[in-house]
């Protein structure tokens, strides 16, 4: 049974009195990066196992019945676990050695079919025998046609001290043909080639990289044919230093996202100087770099919806009162048109973003404090409750910080209504760590 608030009720004021459905717990165990796979009802995750080491430990499994399923079965572990558009693979940073052996251990990326269920490596140590210093795979990315993988290689010196190079590879996964794109790269004394990604057409493989630019860090792209190999050499696409990038030796993750349809990819920019909201669209001529001015400067995450046709923005602005901040919620077209939507309240923020199939509901996690709730927000206009709807109870957010550096903790929107979400309560009869559970928001979405 649910409930319905008939006071037009916000966030702003949260009680019991609320839309509010009963969750059902689907994971028992400590879960993360969900994914919903075609079939009604079943979905992957990862089950995380936080360490205070170099990163995060993880298996992917498959749950459809009830029971969860290792995919790849046996103790092997890994970081960094990308998905392929269709499900098709999954991709993973292993540490093959262990830490004891070498001063830098190799990293290597590792590929399974989710299908067939059989794991490989991709990528090889080349180090000489004796260094202590091993070659480093990671952050793997696929290609949308789910033919091509690419990947940074940090390939150290061998002595400790010395100038080591960051390049971007690719690898076809039907070939089974591996191609360092960067190697040729001889205008800076460092070559510094991070986050690699595919364009949705498939005509540019883009990068971030500052070519000796004294931290400026832009995107640079390999031109493709629209098949996945190389077409060119590399152009830099945009200029001036966009990307946010923090200081080299402990390199932030830098907020960027294609358009599912369309090849316009959704970057911030570097704080304090060209900061905010871009929309990078590239063509066979290069790139066009878009500012979206009216979200602020200050962009804490967002999320395209399944059509293309909408981005949803959480950032921070200034507050009606003048005197201070607040986390606002906006949706912009992919020309950067941008719509205002909702204002939380000072001091919540807005995060975990998740569109609904059709694109006409968003749902994300409010987190005020120590505590977190999940939320609806109805943008396409249809319902009649004016403010977004808070759908659980609030309930403890302890641990998400834990679990986030290396996975996402988006809420997924699957068919028929039902929200996939991570609960984070420490104080949750599932021994305090984080569990999946689903609920059905179908009556709230009704005219």
């Amino acid at each position: 049974m649910t409930c319905r608030a008939t006071s037009g009720q916000s966030s702003d004021e949260m009680s019991a009195d609320v839309y509010i459905g009963q969750p059902v717990l689907s994971v028992n165990q400590n879960a993360g990066e969900i994914r919903l796979s075609a079939t009604p009802g079943e979905f992957y995750y990862l089950n995380s196992i936080p360490h205070e080491e170099e990163w995060d430990s993880s298996r992917v499994y498959i749950q459809s019945t009830g029971v969860p399923e290792a995919v790849v079965p046996g103790t092997r572990v890994g970081a960094q676990f990308v998905f392929s558009k269709t499900l098709k693979y999954a991709a993973y940073v292993v540490n093959d050695a262990g830490s004891s052996r070498y001063s830098l251990p190799p990293l290597n990326v590792y590929n399974v079919d989710l299908n067939a269920r059989n794991e490989r490596r991709i990528t090889t140590d080349r180090a000489a025998a004796t260094s202590q210093r091993r070659h480093r795979f990671t952050r793997p990315y696929f290609s949308p046609d789910e033919n091509w993988i690419t990947y940074e290689a940090m390939l150290p010196a061998p002595q400790a001290g010395n100038i080591d190079t960051l390049d971007v590879f690719v690898y076809n996964l039907v070939t089974d043909e591996e191609t360092n794109v960067t190697a040729g790269d001889v205008t800076s004394i460092q070559r510094r080639n991070l986050f690699p990604t595919y364009a949705t057409d498939l005509r540019w493989m883009v990068f971030v990289s500052d070519k000796g630019q004294a931290n400026l860090w832009d995107l640079f792209g390999a031109p493709l044919d629209g098949t996945g190999a190389i077409a060119g050499a590399v152009q830099k696409l945009t200029t001036g230093g966009l990307i946010g990038l923090s200081a080299v030796g402990s390199l932030g993750e830098p907020l960027l996202a294609w358009n599912p349809t369309q090849p316009v990819l959704a970057v911030v920019g570097a704080a304090g100087s060209d900061g905010g909201l871009h929309l990078v669209t590239t063509s066979a001529q290069g790139a066009v770099v878009s500012d979206v001015a009216d979200v602020g400067d200050a962009v804490q995450g967002f999320a395209w919806s399944s059509s293309g046709q909408l981005l949803a923005v959480s950032a921070m602005v200034e507050s009606q009162s003048g005197e201070g901040v607040e986390n606002a919620l906006f949706t912009v077209t992919p020309g950067g048109v941008a719509t205002l939507r909702h204002r939380a309240r000072e001091g919540d923020r807005i995060l975990d973003m998740g569109w609904s199939p059709d694109g006409k509901f968003l749902a994300y996690r409010l987190i005020r404090g120590a505590q977190s709730w999940l939320e609806l927000a109805d943008i396409d206009g249809g319902t009649s409750y004016p403010a977004p709807l808070p759908v659980t109870k609030a309930a403890s957010d302890g641990m998400r910080g834990l679990y986030s550096a290396e996975m996402s903790n988006a809420v997924r929107y699957g068919s028929g209504d039902v929200l996939y979400f991570i609960l984070f309560d420490t104080n949750s009869a599932a021994s305090g760590t984080p569990t999946i559970w689903t609920l059905d928001v179908s009556v709230a979405v009704q005219p």
